[in-house]
């Protein structure tokens, strides 16, 4: 199955995948169908009380959010690690784990806290954007009328 890139997708295939269809997957998160379609339609993104019913069903909140699981977080923070070690960090490598290092993160644990974070903030500014793109025009009032 090919992995869906927004959070939106990711809610369908999980909650389809996993209840047969949209009023079902609906249902048991206790709500309508209407409910539920601005979340499977990136409309609006999950907060914390759907974020918490979702953990409740079974989903990997933080795949569902970002695209990744913490398992991936922790394996490649592993790997920069024990390449630290052999001395066999490129460049780029080396800035990033330097960077992380300067902000004090050193366990999986706070380096999943710092990408959640700063996806989020990356998420929240592209929504932001496009909204600002897609938002309607005030008109202006130009006949002098109150």
């Amino acid at each position: 199955m090919i992995e869906s890139i927004t959070v939106g997708g990711r809610l369908r295939q999980w909650g389809i995948g996993k209840y047969g269809s949209v009023k079902k997957f609906a249902s048991v998160l206790g709500i309508v169908s209407e409910g539920l379609s601005p979340y499977l339609n990136d409309k609006r993104i999950p907060g914390n009380k759907m974020q918490a019913r979702l953990r409740n069903l079974g989903c990997d909140v933080h795949w569902l959010m970002f695209g990744d699981t913490k398992e991936d977080v922790q394996k490649e923070w592993e790997r920069l690690v024990a390449k630290e070690k052999e001395k066999q960090l490129t460049d780029d490598e080396y800035a990033m784990i330097s960077e992380l290092r300067r902000l004090k993160i050193k366990t999986t644990e706070e380096l999943n806290l710092f990408f959640d974070t700063a996806k989020l903030n990356r998420r929240l500014n592209e929504l932001l954007e496009d909204y600002a793109r897609n938002a309607p025009s005030s008109k202006k009032n130009k006949g002098g009328k109150k």
